[in-house]
C-alpha cells in the first residue's frame, strides 16, 4: 500500500494508525451537524405546536366582548323578570292588613 488512510477510527484502531504514520480523517463531523440541525428542528416544531396550543385554547378569566355583553343582557332580562315578581310580592304584603301599625 502506498497512502493509508484511516476514517472514523477508534481508540485503538487510532493509536496503530499513530504508530504506523497513516492519515486520520474524521467525517462523523457531519453526523453531529445532522444531530445538530434535527435538534433545533425539533425545537422549532415544538414551539411551533406549542404556540398553536396557546391559540386554540380559549384565554382564561376573560372572555370575549361579544360573550360578556350577551350574558349582561340576559343577567337584565332575568333581573328585571325577578325585581317585578318582588314589586309584586310587596305590593301583595302591603294590601293585606297586617294588624300591626294599621287601625
Amino acid at each position: 500500500m502506498r497512502h493509508a488512510v484511516v476514517v472514523n477510527p477508534d481508540s485503538h484502531l487510532r493509536r496503530i494508525a499513530a504508530e504506523e504514520g497513516w492519515e486520520v480523517v474524521h467525517l462523523d463531523r457531519l453526523g453531529r451537524r445532522l444531530k445538530l440541525i434535527a435538534a433545533v428542528g425539533a425545537g422549532t416544531m415544538l414551539a411551533s405546536l406549542s404556540r398553536l396550543a396557546r391559540e386554540r385554547r380559549p384565554p382564561r378569566g376573560r372572555r370575549g366582548a361579544q360573550g360578556a355583553s350577551a350574558r349582561r343582557g340576559q343577567a337584565a332580562r332575568v333581573g328585571s323578570a325577578s325585581g317585578a315578581a318582588l314589586e309584586r310580592a310587596c305590593a301583595a304584603t302591603a294590601e293585606t292588613p297586617s294588624g300591626a301599625g294599621r287601625m
